[in-house]
């Protein structure tokens, strides 16, 4: 009796241990997928396609003279919502950038924003004060603009363009979806793209000062990796604490 109140006593200090740590380590891995556009999907035809538009997900763009249009393409089914917000790096040089998205849908008549309809266009031009937004995970500040509900009225491929109507340059963001859901293969490229991101949110008129590679997401990387092993190491225990028990029991 001694010996298994014991091991009870230790299968309970273990479980626990397990469950505080995997809560600390799904915490720091909760947020959006990054992606990394900046000016690269500056067309229809080579759009960045993304996938289940409910899984929250976060595209980093850059509008210039060579690239003033940014696009996202996805297919959605009748009946799903589309979520999706923008917001810029909340920098003194873009307090005044106030870029547009429009959606194209498969009922839409053109693919050029300049022939997009009123309804079709999602403008920041009458937004004074944006909210601003911290993001934890990468230690990034922002402004944010209005969040917008889109239902999707049949199955079929969209595509949401970002521009600026004045013909502005800048740098804009815009997240989709609100599921917050991490594979196993976002754990390792999560952690890697902090820098390009904290890099993001830097000026482009005055130089960023050069963190130490150390400060740049490494923390982040160490705490993700050692989780896991730890998460790897308490379940080896719990099997063999498991066994052992099997063990008594049937003995006794």
């Amino acid at each position: 009796m001694k010996v298994n109140l014991m091991l009870t006593t230790k299968y309970l200090f273990i479980s626990l241990m397990a469950i505080s740590l995997s809560s600390i380590f799904i915490k720091t891995v909760s947020g959006h997928i990054p992606f990394i556009s900046n000016d690269t999907h500056n067309s229809a035809q080579n759009s960045l396609v993304v996938y289940d538009i409910a899984v929250s997900k976060v595209i980093y763009q850059k509008l210039t003279h060579d690239s003033p249009e940014s696009w996202i393409s996805f297919e959605a089914n009748k009946g799903d919502i589309l979520y999706f917000n923008l917001g810029i790096p909340l920098l003194e040089e873009l307090k005044n950038f106030r870029p547009s998205i429009g959606i194209i849908t498969p009922y839409s008549q053109t693919s050029s924003v300049d022939s997009l309809r009123e309804f079709e266009v999602f403008p920041t031009l009458d937004i004074t004060d944006p909210k601003t937004f911290y993001e934890p995970f990468t230690k990034t500040n922002s402004w944010t603009f209005t969040e917008h509900k889109f239902n999707i009225p049949t199955t079929g491929n969209y595509s949401l363009v970002t521009y600026s109507p004045k013909k502005q340059e800048g740098k804009v963001w815009v997240s989709i979806g609100k599921e917050e859901r991490f594979g196993p293969s976002d754990w390792i490229s999560v952690p890697a793209t902090i820098p390009e991101i904290r890099k993001f949110h830097s000026s482009s008129i005055e130089p960023a000062i050069e963190e130490p590679e150390s400060t740049n997401g490494s923390y982040d990387w160490v705490l993700l990796t050692g989780g896991i092993t730890i998460c790897c190491v308490l379940l080896f225990l719990l099997r063999r604490l498991f066994i052992r028990v099997f063990s008594l029991l049937k003995k006794s």
